[in-house]
């Protein structure tokens, strides 16, 4: 029965060429749409989550203030170097970060110095040479983000003359251009190592005071909150106050809701005049078929095969028509993401296997819907009606 059936439906097909490619242009843009919505807007809400963790920090980062005056650089290490040891087996890491301003060349910028693993709590990806080392240098390291490295226009392996107060003065030093990364901030901002052997570096701490970064992601925050409040008042002697989540999880949470919300209206109206593009052909066609339906009726065939028939041959230009819109996804993607993210960082891979899968589903759907009724219809033709041939 389903040779027989596939054999008809696929000669139906055949039989209306005109028809066919319509619906199947129908379905094509309908399930084009499906693809490129559901594809472009994930990887815009990936790119988008990927911004917002350079800029605050990966998931459930906390972070406690170090005030000035009460801090030292021995205390302020072995509150990160403790947290290290703990936070590492786990996937975690611990940074404490001095945010000051250094005047390279002519020009100011935000310097953060950086003691610990900051790239385990910020993952600044690399755009050229390498991350700050791990050991003291001369002469010292310093690692620009794009806008800085454009705006002084140096490459790694160059030297930049930086401005330090102190106290009022003023005091200069050379620096070795190690990397340049990528951290989604327009201004240009500088990474130096704060170096034990350098005076300048521990004044500005005392100065300045810090930001003590913890991230753990096998930990709940409770368990993280703990853990840092406990290394905190050890290394300093006084308890950790203020302790806060650096990263913003729910901020665009709404936003990516409604617009999900808005792009899933669209690509259902896309898939619906599909549906009743197919449904319209399909009775239209049913007309002309009433004849070859009552003769296929007269010679053996049921109901029950002549409504699968048509909805068969359904199913047939809906795969086609699935395969080619996924097809020119493949091309249209790349195009319509760009256009999407705006700039945002952004996998420029094909359609991802859940939209791919969407889209046939989808398109198999609507041709279903679309030749219900016409179906229905045709299981309903009267075998006499031949007889007035």
């Amino acid at each position: 029965m389903i040779r027989r059936v596939v054999g008809v439906a696929l000669q139906g097909v055949r039989a209306r060429p005109g028809r066919s490619a319509l619906t199947m242009v129908s379905l094509f843009v309908g399930v084009l749409a499906v693809v490129i919505i559901q594809a472009g807007f994930g990887a815009v809400k990936d790119a988008y989550s990927s911004q917002a963790i350079l800029s605050t920090g990966r998931p459930t980062t906390l972070m406690a203030i170090i005030g000035g005056g009460m801090q030292s650089y021995e205390r302020s290490d072995a509150a990160c170097s403790a947290l290290q040891r703990i936070l590492a087996p786990v996937g975690g890491g611990s940074a404490v970060v001095v945010e000051t301003e250094l005047v390279f060349g002519a020009r100011g910028l935000e310097t953060l110095l950086v003691d610990g693993d900051l790239r385990a709590v910020f993952p600044y990806p690399l755009r050229a040479g390498h991350w700050l080392s791990d050991h003291s240098t001369a002469p010292p390291e310093v690692v620009l983000n794009e806008a800085a490295a454009q705006a002084l226009d140096v490459v790694p392996g160059s030297s930049v003359v930086a401005s330090v107060r102190e106290g009022g003065r003023s005091r200069s030093l050379v620096a070795h251009v190690a990397g340049i990364v990528y951290d989604s901030q327009p201004v240009g901002r500088a990474f130096m190592r704060l170096d034990p052997m350098a005076d300048w570096g521990l004044a500005l701490l005392g100065q300045d005071g810090a930001t003590l970064y913890a991230y753990a992601p096998e930990l709940d925050e409770s368990a993280l909150r703990s853990v840092l409040a406990v290394e905190y008042e050890r290394a300093f002697e006084v308890p950790a106050t203020g302790i806060q989540r650096s990263d913003k999880p729910d901020d665009a949470g709404q936003f990516f809701s409604t617009v999900s919300l808005v792009f899933s209206a669209v690509a259902a109206l896309s898939l619906l005049v599909g549906a009743l593009g197919i449904l319209n052909i399909g009775l239209a066609t049913l007309k002309e078929r009433s004849d070859e339906l009552s003769l296929r009726r007269s010679f053996g065939a049921t109901r029950w095969e002549v409504m699968v028939t048509i909805v068969a041959e359904g199913q047939m230009l809906a795969v086609v028509a699935a395969a080619a819109a996924l097809a020119s996804s493949y091309l249209v993607f790349p195009v319509v993401l760009d256009w999407m993210s705006r700039g945002l960082l952004v996998s420029r891979a094909g359609s991802p296997i859940s939209a791919v899968l969407v889209g046939v589903g989808a398109s198999c759907a609507a041709a279903f819907v679309g030749s219900l009724a016409p179906a229905l219809r045709a299981g309903r033709v009267p075998i006499a009606s031949i007889m007035r041939v």
